[in-house]
């Protein structure tokens, strides 16, 4: 990715021995500053079905990502010699902060699924986060019930594996819409 931004212009900033960077912004002695966030690395790429995808991004160990069922990430990829930005949703679990996992779907031409698909694994991508207030509630007393359409199942995913990762006694509800 960071190759691709730079073949199409973009002044790519890389501080000697850290995993952050920047484009045009932040300082290495100061790597939060840099607004593109940390590296991580395409793990497995999985089709769920022919116009939705799972990415599995591998984190630095020496740099987490600790964030809360359903939060999101920023991820950047190059486009139009610059890097842009999309937001998209944790599906994984936040008690594995080894890796995070996003499910995308199809757009058709839509830039950034037809690049990230272009990925074969192994590639650096850039991520930055965690964001969102869409929470689950630490200690929930009642019954559980998501009602999810599409993609928009990717957060309720991250809260219902949080939910059975930690023993939930609780009745849990899906109604994919």
């Amino acid at each position: 990715v960071l190759a691709r931004a730079e073949a199409a212009g973009a002044e790519i900033l890389k501080p000697a021995e850290d995993q952050w960077w920047g484009v045009r912004g932040g300082s290495p002695r100061d790597p939060f500053a840099y607004r593109w966030g940390i590296h991580s690395v395409v793990e497995t790429i999985t089709d769920l079905n022919p116009t939705t995808k799972m990415f599995r991004l591998r984190l630095p160990p020496d740099k987490a990502l600790p964030f809360k069922a359903g939060q999101f990430v920023m991820v950047h990829v190059p486009k139009d010699g610059k890097l842009s930005s999309k937001a998209y949703s944790i599906c994984s679990s936040p008690n594995r902060q080894v890796f995070i996992e996003l499910c995308l779907n199809r757009v058709p031409g839509g830039h950034f699924f037809n690049f990230l698909c272009d990925l074969k694994g192994g590639e650096v991508l850039p991520v930055k986060g965690p964001y969102g207030k869409f929470l689950l509630n630490e200690t929930p007393a009642d019954d559980q019930i998501f009602v999810p359409t599409g993609t928009g199942i990717a957060p309720i995913r991250s809260m219902i594996r949080h939910l059975f990762e930690n023993k939930t006694s609780l009745r849990v509800w899906l109604f994919l819409g």
